[in-house]
């Protein structure tokens, strides 16, 4: 049993990580916009192409807002803490609960 726990922690564990890398490259694209850049240099078409297939649908149910701002890394990143909130604390708290009666 207590090896399930662990790799399941530990998948839990990878998966945090990896929303909190693209949480970053959410936010790296975001100040990239705010300066003059090319966009045909390599790290913003890889921040592009890593970020837009998840804000594209967001930019088209929630238009700009007034003089231009783009709201939608903001809301995706809230979007992705409140899921990683709903599920993995959940699942972490629920696996653990459940493992500790065999101890």
């Amino acid at each position: 049993m207590t090896f399930i726990f662990n790799f399941l922690q530990s998948i839990i564990g990878i998966v945090e990580i990896s929303l909190y890398l693209y949480i970053m490259i959410i936010i790296c694209r975001s100040v990239i916009s705010f300066f003059d850049h090319d966009p045909y240099h390599y790290m913003v078409r890889f921040f592009a192409v890593l970020t837009e297939p998840l804000l594209k649908p967001i930019r088209r149910a929630i238009p700009s807002f007034y003089a231009g701002y783009d709201l939608s890394p903001i809301i995706l990143i809230v979007s992705i803490l409140l899921v990683r909130y709903l599920i993995l604390e959940k699942l972490l708290k629920g696996l653990l609960f459940t493992y500790m009666g065999d101890f």
